[in-house]
């Protein structure tokens, strides 16, 4: 008798072993296919940068909104929930942008989830990158001829670019999803007029597009010239198309773009905080050096690196750009180079507008690393059309010239290095941009205790927009992170009483010479291992009564450890930070402490007091 899950009575193999047995002997045969194991290879490294990009947000990322997005979405988040929401809310400017859509979609995802979590998001622009990727590899399907193993090496490429490491602070920052959205509703629309579907539904997919690019963020209106419907010209056998319906889809199209856009500028007022446009001749040098220097920052630090890198890239898109004309003249296939040219233009007019909108900032404005999203796509579009080219050059069994083997070389070369550099340098911004956004968390959170914190400033915006809207919200609890609850407040609004030092020790507190007030000791939760969350000092007044003005973690700030504590001093469950004490009043205080347990909700007196004086002629 013969058992299907083993051996049988005589000791034989079973059914399921022969199975697995069978399996495996196919699996290695598969594998033993070097076709197979580049496939492999390609698949790897293709998703390698999207699954380090993740792991990057992942590992950095902090519940608190940030700089505009107490605007935008926070403003309309409020007035949804408390009321009354007017359409002149989601129409209104943000900047130069009237950012509808991605208002509407805000509200939607705040309205089903019952909370404001910024790091939802998040993850909406990172599924909104891997969209564009997605795209980017279907535009390979459709403009080279590699085959599956090349197909995936190439997109590890445009990937390697796409999720290159100045984007990861991005991904850090919600509101950075609407400056990649017309550029990926750009790839789709592209998509389309590649695909051989009817020329009313090119028209009705790429209008579409259009509409949301344009009233997602301002360069979005770029798409209703970039992405216009296009009907190629027919292949032997095709019947030509009728001039009449083509022309009546293409007026269509032209009117709802023209009331999309007027629409647009219907009572538009320029921003108020922002240089007036420089649209002169004059200026024609300092703009041309401020777009090198926009498209260059996506990798470099510097402003003179930042010049030589745009000027490489470029000079490349408009080499490959012609040489892919020129070949495309030859054989009249436009479809294989119109993707990655039209890329190219959308970054190239991304960035002129950018210029002539803040050069008024200053040269060094060109390379702040919001603009990512946009100048990543200058990239694409040169690694784009080196890919077609090369793949042009596989078909007809031509090999590239010594020189192309050498430029092409050396651009691989300089791409490796820069690459390298940025992701060494963006460890460091990712780890200051976690410090600075949990410094940011902790003062939202002690806002009903320490309303005038000065640590509110890392926010970006003015502290008393983050106070008006942080308590609106948290009064429907939608705000993340949440306040402390009241009981805390109360506790931590009392003088400690007489502690012995089980709960640690106020150490010493004076002005350090930057300005800020030093502060020392030790802190731990009574009865459990390790520091507590944080630490909240105020100054004693009247009635024993304590008035709360700073919280801060208890940790060894790098710069105090190094000056002032050898290696082997520093106590495990001691603090050594400094911390902007602006809003203590001057004359003699008293400072006392409390740790603070946020899971229970609880605090700890530590023991000890400092007298300091803050005085008029101190830096406050």
């Amino acid at each position: 008798m013969t058992s299907h899950g083993g051996a049988d009575c005589y000791g034989r193999p079973g059914k399921l072993e022969t199975d697995m047995a069978n399996d495996f002997a196919a699996s290695l045969a598969w594998l033993s296919r070097a076709r197979n194991r580049r496939v492999i290879v390609g698949i790897t490294l293709g998703t390698l940068p999207i699954i380090v990009a993740f792991v990057m947000m992942r590992r950095h990322w902090t519940s608190v909104p940030y700089g505009d997005e107490w605007w935008t979405p926070g403003t309309q988040i409020v007035a949804f929930f408390q009321g009354p929401l007017s359409i002149s809310d989601l129409w209104s400017q943000h900047n130069e942008s009237r950012k509808l859509f991605p208002r509407l979609y805000y509200l939607t995802l705040t309205w089903l989830s019952g909370r404001w979590e910024v790091k939802d998001a998040m993850l909406s622009m990172f599924a909104l990158a891997c969209a564009a990727s997605f795209a980017l590899y279907h535009l390979l399907r459709r403009t080279t001829s590699f085959a599956l193993e090349g197909r995936l090496l190439a997109w590890a490429l445009l990937n390697s670019l796409l999720f290159c490491p100045d984007q990861y602070v991005n991904f850090l920052w919600g509101i950075q999803l609407e400056p990649l959205i017309p550029g990926t509703l750009l790839l789709f629309a592209m998509l389309a007029n590649l695909s051989s579907i009817q020329f009313r539904f090119k028209v009705i997919i790429t209008a579409a597009l259009a509409l949301i690019a344009t009233y997602s963020f301002a360069n979005g209106m770029s798409l209703w010239l970039l992405a216009i419907p296009i009907q190629w010209p027919p292949q032997t056998g095709e019947a030509r198309p009728r001039f009449k319906a083509a022309a009546r889809w293409y007026a269509a199209y032209g009117l709802t773009a023209a009331l999309s856009v007027g629409l647009y500028f219907f009572r538009y007022s320029r921003p108020r905080q922002h240089p007036g446009f420089v649209i002169s001749y004059h200026e024609a040098g300092s703009l041309g050096a401020f777009v090198l220097r926009w498209i260059g920052g996506l990798f470099a630090e510097r402003s003179a690196d930042a010049f030589l890198l745009g000027l490489l890239v470029v000079t490349a898109f408009l080499g490959l750009g012609w040489l892919a004309l020129k070949s495309s003249w030859r054989d009249r296939d436009w479809k294989t180079i119109y993707p990655w040219l039209v890329l190219g233009a959308y970054g190239l007019i991304s960035g002129a507008v950018t210029a002539a909108g803040r050069l008024g900032f200053g040269p060094n404005a060109a390379i702040a690393p919001r603009y990512s999203p946009i100048t990543v796509v200058c990239y694409i579009a040169v690694a784009g059309l080196a890919l077609s080219i090369y793949s042009k050059l596989s078909t007809q069994k031509k090999t590239l010239s010594r020189a192309a083997i050498f430029y092409t070389g050396a651009a691989a070369g300089i791409l490796a290095i820069t690459w390298l550099n940025a992701f060494n340098r963006q460890l460091i911004v990712l780890k200051e941009t976690r410090e600075e956004r949990k410094r940011l968390a902790l003062a939202i959170q002690w806002i009903p205790a320490i309303p005038d914190n000065p640590e509110l400033k890392l926010g970006k915006v003015p502290p008393a927009t983050i106070v008006d809207k942080a308590r609106s919200l948290s009064q429907r609890d939608l705000l993340r992170p949440q306040f402390v609850s009241e009981p805390l407040i109360n506790q931590v609004r009392r003088e400690p009483p007489s502690a012995d030092s089980s709960s640690g020790v106020l150490q010493t507190a004076f002005f350090n010479d930057c300005g800020k007030l030093f502060v020392t000791g030790t802190a731990r939760v009574p009865n459990q291992r390790g520091k507590p969350d944080c630490v909240v000092v105020g100054y004693v007044t009247g009635d024993h009564q304590l008035t709360p003005f700073a919280v801060f973690r208890p940790k060894f700030e790098q710069r105090e450890r190094k000056e002032r504590f050898r290696a082997d001093a520093a106590p495990p469950d001691g603090f050594a930070v400094s911390i902007d004490a602006s809003n203590l009043p001057k004359g003699a205080l008293v400072l006392r402490a409390w740790n603070i347990d946020m899971a229970e909700q609880n605090a700890f007196a530590l023991a000890g007091s400092v007298n300091v004086q803050n005085g008029s002629d101190g830096p406050f």
